[in-house]
């Protein structure tokens, strides 16, 4: 193997592809040094030489090897930047997707699935602590039951301090919402930095829909009530209404009766023919079968009020509802 086969070859591996390569060769024909530079070489110093010719050379190599160095340091920092910014671009991307994504989470489940979601593009083995009106949820992005230790520490996690470190381990705290992150990446201290700014601006944005979930629950429970406010003063008038109508018969039916009484008294005393004594009779019944009418009336008024009463319950509870018998 000469030196032509052996640059060629240096030339070939990788991590000598820009390494100097010196020709120092007895050849001094134009034929000799063009084959070293075409073998790969990047000077070609014919013998005898003069020693500072040498140094020269090999000094100039270096220092182009240096700059050259320098630059691929440059490109390899540039890359790592451009990959570092397409990182935080997709990670804000999926923190926009979420915050957008809010007005449309109608119920605890569906937000919690939203936020696991969006935490998975962020590789990061989490457990959330919901507190909301209707009580405490708790539970881990990775399906799995969650421990009394990680309980504890969730419970633990004060309002006023945003983030707390244990180790690997991070805290975040909202109002509403603790956030324990179990695996952050300490060892890359950018990394970590970014995340934190990015868990936080999440955190923001689950607080803002927790909230409006609350509001949500707190405005049908206080819908509810309400409702039931209204029907139970409409019950209460109508059984009022119901109890006047009692009232009157009661009354009408006593006059009647009253009076019929008074008048079959009277007969005794008063000096009538058949036939009038017979007409009296008669309109005495007649009095008896329109108090019979009123009793009807009356059923018929009180089954009105049921179902009046019925359908305004049903509408009153969001249902449709059989007409009572």
């Amino acid at each position: 193997m000469d030196g032509y086969e052996l640059c060629a070859r240096i030339r070939g591996l990788d991590r000598f592809r820009l390494t100097p390569v010196l020709f120092v060769s007895a050849g001094k024909t134009l034929e000799d040094r063009l084959a070293g530079y075409e073998a790969g070489g990047d000077a070609y110093i014919c013998k005898p030489f003069d020693i500072r010719e040498l140094h020269a050379i090999v000094a100039s190599l270096i220092s182009r090897k240096e700059i050259s160095d320098g630059h691929l340091q440059d490109l390899d920092s540039l890359q790592a930047l451009s990959w570092t910014m397409m990182k935080n671009n997709c990670e804000m991307g999926e923190l926009l997707k979420f915050s957008r994504s809010i007005s449309s989470l109608r119920n605890e489940s569906a937000f919690v699935t939203q936020l696991f979601k969006t935490l998975s593009h962020f590789n990061l083995n989490v457990t959330l602590l919901v507190r909301l009106v209707s009580g405490e949820i708790v539970t881990r992005s990775d399906g799995k039951p969650f421990t009394l230790i990680e309980k504890e520490l969730l419970e633990l996690a004060r309002e006023d301090t945003r983030i707390t470190c244990h180790g690997s381990k991070y805290i975040f705290t909202a109002q509403n919402l603790v956030l324990l992150v179990k695996n952050m990446p300490v060892q890359d201290e950018d990394l970590t930095g970014r995340l934190k700014d990015h868990l936080c601006m999440l955190l923001d944005a689950a607080q803002t829909c927790v909230e409006l979930l609350n509001f949500s629950k707190h405005r049908e429970r206080e819908g509810v009530r309400q409702r039931e406010l209204i029907l139970n003063t409409i019950r209460e008038e109508f059984n009022n209404m119901n109890r006047l109508a009692e009232q009157i018969f009661e009354q009408s039916n006593a006059s009647v009766e009253k009076l019929a009484g008074n008048l079959e008294h009277a007969f005794t005393f008063m000096d009538l023919t058949e036939d009038q004594e017979r007409h009296m009779l008669d309109f005495i019944a007649v009095s008896r079968r329109e108090i019979d009418k009123q009793e009807y009336c009356k059923a018929q008024f009180a089954q009105s009020l049921n179902r009046i009463l019925h359908a305004v319950g049903g509408a009153a509870q969001g249902v449709a509802l059989e007409e009572p018998g």
